[in-house]
């Protein structure tokens, strides 16, 4: 191109997600380990397949497909956490424009850019995703050759350049510090390469048995800057799925600004502990002799702790116990513990609306 042409107007940058991820940019999702990287990589698929604000605080401007190439975990795994991530969401997963790719194949392999061409072109998406970048990467290039590499990713974002963003998950290194830089990144090239990125690392040490993970986020681009969160997930804990019930379990999010300013929490955000009561007994009345404490706990969403203190003091003051009782699950009828109005309350169901009514003592 000339100078002339050089100083010709441009269009103005486009967000595919605002704050987060130009569009049509391309760049590293990189985190250590057991920071969610997948989970959070299916919200921002899920929200942009969607057009739902991701984790609820970030808009986005240019909803579409997503395309999502699974490299490890398996079809099963990951159906189940995508199932979960669009519960969370309110949204109806099988109406999503997301395709899942569980065919891995090299970067430079013919098979692999004819496909990802023949996708660009019949599904015309706005995100593609790597999860994780390592299942694809070609076998003679080495992971610490900088020339290899950026030669390699080059390429890759040649492949989309202008027609979609594309995320990759890394790693960070196992060694030395893991700070919110692209230069943690384990392999060579990323930096120097990425246009885009989110980084993230555990605030504090991940609480596997309870499922609770609280992490330290940046989101950052050389188009527009950056800016840092602090994202808290709520998983199913060690006991959900022991008993089974990982699968009705709600996860949930709370993000706020990495000084602290609260952003947007999904479930339960803003609820007092009467408003949580009420709307218990208002879940078991709709309900009666249908959810075990667990299945009632992710039901109600929010604060876990929270919620389980407001069931044991609506069972203290008996307005609910807890019975045995079948119920079916996974088409087969189960007996368990279940949890039922308490001696003298009823639960009416509003004529005008199904989904509505009182509890009267």
């Amino acid at each position: 191109m000339s100078a002339r042409e050089l100083a010709q107007p441009v269009p103005p940058m486009e967000w595919l997600v605002r704050g987060v991820w130009p569009r049509n940019s391309f760049g590293p999702m990189g985190g250590e380990k057991k920071t969610l990287k997948s989970y959070n990589l299916l919200s921002m698929s899920v929200a942009v397949a969607s057009g739902e604000p991701l984790f609820g605080e970030f808009k986005v401007e240019s909803p579409g497909p997503v395309i999502y190439y699974v490299g490890e975990g398996g079809r099963v795994p990951f159906q189940r956490r995508v199932q979960a991530i669009a519960r969370a969401y309110g949204v109806d997963l099988a109406e999503l424009p997301l395709d899942a790719v569980f065919e891995v194949g090299s970067l430079d392999s013919p098979e692999f850019t004819d496909e990802l061409k023949r996708k660009l072109d019949e599904i015309q998406p706005e995100l593609v995703i790597l999860d994780p970048l390592y299942a694809f990467h070609p076998a003679g290039v080495e992971a610490q050759n900088l020339y290899e590499r950026g030669r390699m990713l080059a390429q890759l974002s040649a492949l989309t350049a202008n027609e979609t963003a594309l995320v990759v998950a890394d790693h960070f290194r196992k060694t030395g510090a893991a700070d919110l830089d692209l230069d943690s990144i384990a392999q060579t090239g990323m930096g120097q390469w990425a246009d885009s990125w989110i980084l993230q690392k555990h605030r504090v040490d991940a609480d596997l048995a309870n499922g609770k993970y609280q992490l330290a986020v940046e989101f950052g681009s050389r188009q527009w800057g950056g800016s840092r969160w602090e994202l808290d997930w709520q998983l199913a804990t060690a006991e959900e799925v022991e008993n089974g019930d990982e699968g009705s379990a709600a996860i949930g999010w709370e993000i706020r600004r990495g000084d602290g300013t609260t952003g947007a929490a999904k479930k339960g955000r803003g609820q007092s502990s009467s408003e949580r009561k009420s709307q218990i007994l208002e879940l078991v009345g709709k309900n009666r002799l249908v959810f075990t404490k667990n299945q009632l706990v992710a039901a109600v969403g929010g604060k876990r702790e929270a919620v389980r203190a407001d069931i044991q003091e609506l069972e203290d003051a008996r307005r609910l116990v807890v019975k045995d009782a079948p119920a079916l699950e996974g088409g087969r009828e189960v007996v368990r513990q279940r949890y039922d109005l308490g001696p003298g309350l009823t639960f009416k169901m509003s004529s005008a609306d199904d989904d509505s009514g009182d509890d009267d003592a």
